[in-house]
């Protein structure tokens, strides 16, 4: 009997566990099913995707967005949104003159955002996002209590304005990992609040990380090739910079192991 009682108690558990997930269950995005809309709760056709449940979605292929406007939006709480090594894709471009370190970028772009996230608890990560005005962009809800936006494994580039943007002085507290912003026509990351680790900004047509204040660290990064200063302001440690138009500038705050050049600081 007791055998029996520990068995029915198990399979009441794993109804319960399969029942609760439905809730957050995988859904698949592509660019045929943004086209078609209907797929996903207060999902319209066209683009953008609009994101407002909770849940895990996953990217199945390439997404070619028209001018003008944006390729995804989440709006709900609690959305991991995984690229899957796919790219969202808007319609502009941007090259550099190796010389000047001028980023000259064209195409039409409308003030454009690949993944605009107005939502907290909410995760983006692994694969590319390139030819919008911005590539993300965290925009402004709240003081972040419900755990913040989560970024990693990114590739950010040829954004006409800039990779990142999350300028907000208040709104979810953001961490980043992993990420590379590259070839943007203004800075690679602005951020405000929130924690940089592992990161790259390289080549880009302004500063590569804006961090706007000192309660923005900066760790274990790279900085190469912008054109006007690698970092602005920040809390950094570990952070190599070369090749920029000045390394440094602004108010930035050591905790050791940096590089600016060939001199330590």
């Amino acid at each position: 009997m007791k055998n029996i009682n520990t068995l029915k108690t198990l399979m009441i558990t794993a109804i319960l566990l399969a029942a609760g997930g439905s809730a957050m269950a995988q859904a698949t995005l592509d660019h045929n099913k943004a086209l078609a809309g209907n797929s996903l709760p207060g999902d319209a056709p066209g683009y953008p995707i609009t994101l407002s449940q909770p849940g895990h979605y996953v990217l199945k292929s390439n997404l070619q967005v028209p001018a003008g406007v944006h390729g995804i939006e989440i709006t709900g709480k609690n959305v991991t949104l995984d690229l899957n090594g796919f790219s969202i894709m808007g319609t502009g471009d941007c090259s550099r003159n190796d010389g000047t370190k001028v980023v000259t970028c064209s195409g039409t772009v409308g003030s454009s955002i690949g993944v605009r996230v107005v939502a907290d608890a909410a995760t983006v990560r692994n694969g590319t996002v390139s030819g919008f005005d911005y590539g993300i962009d965290v925009v402004y809800l709240g003081n972040g209590t419900q755990g913040g936006v989560v970024l990693a494994d990114l590739l950010l580039s040829r954004n006409v304005r800039a990779g990142l943007s999350s300028n907000a002085a208040k709104g979810p507290y953001l961490r980043a990992s992993g990420l590379i912003a590259t070839l943007n026509g203004e800075n690679g990351l602005n951020v405000f609040n929130g924690l940089i680790e592992r990161s790259q900004a390289n080549n880009n047509g302004s500063i590569g990380f804006s961090l706007n204040s000192q309660v923005v660290s900066l760790l274990d990064s790279f900085a190469y090739g912008n054109r006007i200063a690698g970092v602005d302001k920040g809390v950094l440690r570990g952070v190599n910079l070369q090749f920029n138009g000045v390394n440094r500038t602004g108010s930035i705050q050591s905790m050791g192991g940096n590089m600016d050049g060939g001199t330590p600081f």
